[in-house]
């Protein structure tokens, strides 16, 4: 059976070619979370704002080291990526030499829209708030790497059993 690696990653922006990767936190099925930072010290100030890099001091966290980068490769061999938006993570994941996966992708956010009966794609977000409307307890996403995969994870495992 293939794993499950839970992803989301932070970026400088939105093209893979020319934006950084700034943080990605992963997690195998239900095991811990690993965070790895890519050296990235400033962001542009729209980036800063939504991915609160300065308030969480991100330009000083230490830089993943190689060991920690083919660990991550290590776990994603050949499983399945689930995201909010596999398709922009494995962008970034591709352009830095760090996708493994299996050609399997997981979209929770496509997921959550067949499971719960909507006729919208909803955000993480919106997941969140629908599950927590059913009385669900979920971390809230805040566009930092660690947070969203945590309710990512939340949301697939709750919705996975709905």
């Amino acid at each position: 059976m293939k794993d499950f690696i839970f992803v989301d990653v932070e970026t400088t922006g939105l093209d893979p070619r020319n934006d950084l990767l700034v943080e990605l936190t992963y997690g195998v099925n239900d095991g811990p979370l690993s965070t790895l930072y890519f050296g990235v010290t400033e962001v542009p100030s729209f980036i800063d704002g939504l991915i609160k890099f300065t308030e969480r001091n991100v330009g000083s966290m230490v830089r993943a080291t190689d060991f920690m980068l083919d660990t991550f490769r290590d776990a994603l061999q050949g499983n399945t990526l689930v995201a909010a938006n596999p398709s922009f993570d494995k962008s970034f994941l591709q352009e830095n030499k760090l996708w493994t996966g299996h050609y399997r992708l997981l979209d929770v956010e496509a997921y959550a829209m067949g499971k719960l009966g909507l006729d919208f794609v909803p955000s993480l977000v919106d997941i969140r708030n629908i599950l927590t409307s059913k009385g669900y307890i979920l971390t809230q996403p805040d566009h930092s790497s660690y947070n969203d995969t945590m309710t990512l994870r939340e949301a697939f495992n709750i919705l996975r059993y709905i």
